[in-house]
């Protein structure tokens, strides 16, 4: 008589650890998991189960792409709070910040040793946060909204759609002007 093989679980599986890092990495990038559209996001959960010989258990796969959305919206509510956290009671004003120190204070503590909180995608996600916050009036009010994620990702779609590098130039642009005001304000 065969042994019956047991039931896939992400709690036991050996990729866990290195998927959840994995998963804060791109987190840093796009705040929004999109598992049905995200080639290289399916290509890595399947590189993941053929290591554990599970490459055609597509229960395992729906409970590994089920981890990963529970892990996002973690990681969202975790960013969500460190910048609110920092607004109320941080050390650093995040207005006035170049946008590299703000992803640093940001995004540091969700990237590897291996990925840097400066990359590209990194500070370009910052410049929407960033703009986000200034827009909704969150850096005076120094709280949070109903529908933070959603509201910001309506915002992140609106802004990305179509994004040359002009667009992130002038966006760049519109945030170091507003630092330079933030300065002037408190008298720096």
């Amino acid at each position: 008589m065969q042994k019956k093989k047991a039931a896939f679980s992400i709690d036991t599986c050996t990729f866990k650890k290195k998927f959840c890092s994995y998963l804060k990495d791109k987190f840093t990038c796009n705040p929004w998991l999109e598992p049905g559209s995200d080639v290289e996001f399916k290509n890595e959960v399947k590189k993941y189960l053929r290591a554990d010989g599970l490459a055609k258990d597509t229960s395992a796969y729906k409970q590994v792409v089920s981890f990963a959305s529970s892990k996002y919206a973690d990681l969202r509510n975790q960013l969500r709070r460190k910048i609110f956290q920092e607004l109320t009671e941080g050390k650093n004003d995040l207005q006035s910040l170049q946008i590299d120190d703000f992803a640093k204070v940001i995004l540091s503590s969700f990237c590897s040793a291996l990925e840097s909180y400066d990359s590209q995608e990194r500070i370009q996600l910052c410049l929407i946060i960033r703009s986000f916050l200034h827009r909704r009036g969150l850096f005076a009010t120094k709280q949070s909204i109903p529908d933070f994620w959603n509201k910001l990702q309506i915002f992140y779609n609106e802004t990305t759609k179509g994004a040359g590098d002009e667009k992130w130039e002038i966006l760049a642009g519109i945030d170091s002007r507003r630092i330079i005001k933030r300065l002037e304000v408190l008298g720096n």
